[in-house]
């Protein structure tokens, strides 16, 4: 492939991803467990004991293509540690806590790049996200002094936080979009990498006035949890939606018998749901018209045979029977440009569902439309 094929195709994709522009608002919560803490005494008498975070997001993501997003976030924080004094824990033997309770309260700020990939149809997929986040936990320092009475023990913990630090913020999880593409739902995976210290405590005990053993443990506010989040749609653009329809000119040969060719292998590009017997299918190049033809099958039936793509809308109607009817997708030519590509839109009662087809001289792609009356 020369440089000019590889600058047409970048070309083109730019072209694609502006033709569908969208921008979601959302909010979410995230739970999980801080990880990744150090023991800067080296003594660990300091033990992790039902330690948790908390956070509260609001969202604001702009969408191209329903594939790649940006996403501007903004999130209050509650971060909740708890410390078990193992020395002392251990001497009374087993008996009794000392239990060190530390909380952080603060706010995040961050962008994040996602990218989704659509499972079925348009209204399910998988995403990934990486982002950059900014942690804003102030300056201050909280001393907390805790005196049991059984051998006389002072424990004296004194936490600091220190201004504010970046994080790597990396996501993975599934989306589900309603059918009227209007509400989103994400269910996720996250970690949070902490990129300098944020946070620290220093633990003292004294007996008497004597200080018995010291420890001190540090974090930089890295943590694992799960996410959920809801997103509305407050604004959508597809270019799609305004491209006119056409008669094709000359005889479109329907409803012959079709035979695939028999070297030529069948990808399923996806299944759908519909629960109208009568759909219409819209056909259309959304990219530089280079003359592919393409021929579309419903049920081993012709239904479009031989047909020049362009970048008009070509549409016509099918009858399903009960049950999964297949629609297949074939190259009659690689084009100017192969491969031979085309958007394919089911439509029932109005409501548009968009799919990407390829095909070459080698493979097909095919459809399953599941009619349920």
């Amino acid at each position: 492939m020369n440089k000019y094929k590889i600058l047409f195709f970048l070309a083109c994709g730019l072209h694609a991803s502006f033709c569908q522009i969208e921008v979601w608002g959302g909010a979410g919560l995230d739970a999980g467990i801080p990880i990744a803490s150090s023991y800067q005494g080296n003594k660990s008498i300091l033990k992790p004991r039902l330690n948790y975070l908390f956070n509260e997001n609001l969202y604001l993501q702009l969408r191209f293509f329903r594939r790649i997003g940006i996403e501007a976030y903004v999130t209050q924080n509650t971060q909740s540690y708890k410390y078990l004094d193992k020395t002392f824990y251990h001497t009374t033997g087993d008996k009794y806590d000392a239990v060190i309770k530390s909380k952080n309260n603060f706010t995040s700020y961050g962008l994040n790049l996602i990218y989704r990939q659509p499972l079925v149809g348009s209204y399910a997929g998988i995403y990934v996200s990486a982002g950059y986040r900014i942690n804003n936990v102030g300056n201050s320092t909280v001393s907390q002094t805790q005196t049991f009475k059984l051998n006389s023990q002072e424990f004296e913990f004194v936490s600091r936080s220190y201004g504010s630090g970046g994080a790597l913020l990396f996501e993975g999880g599934c989306q589900v979009v309603t059918d009227d593409e209007k509400n989103m739902f994400t269910v996720g995976l996250q970690y949070h990498n902490g990129l300098s210290k944020l946070y620290d405590g220093d633990l003292t005990t004294r007996q008497n006035g004597t200080v018995l053993y010291s420890d001190r443990v540090s974090s930089a506010l890295s943590y694992f949890g799960l996410t959920v989040k809801y997103h509305y749609r407050l604004f959508g653009y597809d270019k799609s939606e305004k491209i006119p329809v056409e008669e094709p000119v000359g005889d479109i040969n329907k409803h012959s018998e079709y035979v695939h060719p028999a070297q030529r292998k069948v990808e399923l590009k996806d299944k759908i749901e519909v629960k109208n017997k009568k759909i219409t299918i819209a056909i259309y190049d959304p990219y530089r018209e280079d003359n592919d033809r393409v021929s579309i099958s419903i049920n081993g039936k012709f239904a479009l045979e031989n047909y020049t793509v362009t970048n008009k809308q070509y549409q016509f109607d099918v009858e399903l029977f009960p049950g999964v009817n297949t629609l297949i997708f074939q190259a009659e030519n690689l084009g100017d440009i192969p491969p031979n590509t085309a958007t394919i839109f089911v439509i029932e009662n109005g409501k548009k569902k968009k799919f990407d087809m390829t095909a070459n001289l080698n493979t097909s792609q095919s459809l399953e439309i599941d009619y349920k009356p």
